[in-house]
């Protein structure tokens, strides 16, 4: 289900499918667009360890370690 997934983009070509995610997040670095589209930005950007971040937020917000 959409509502259910994450998209994890950070180009112009993402926008679609960050709109349609249930959470779209992008890197700090990210085209504008995509930046506008999203539901979080990162303060990482692309080759700075933006999908840890991602992945301790995730675990954050469902109470994990």
């Amino acid at each position: 289900l959409p509502e259910n997934t994450v998209y994890f983009g950070s180009d112009a070509s993402d926008v679609d499918c960050l709109a349609a995610a249930g959470v779209g997040v992008v890197t700090a670095d990210a085209h504008p667009a995509a930046q506008k589209a999203s539901d979080w930005v990162l303060s990482a950007g692309r080759g700075e360890e933006a999908v840890r971040e991602l992945c301790g937020l995730i675990l954050e917000r469902q109470g994990g370690p």
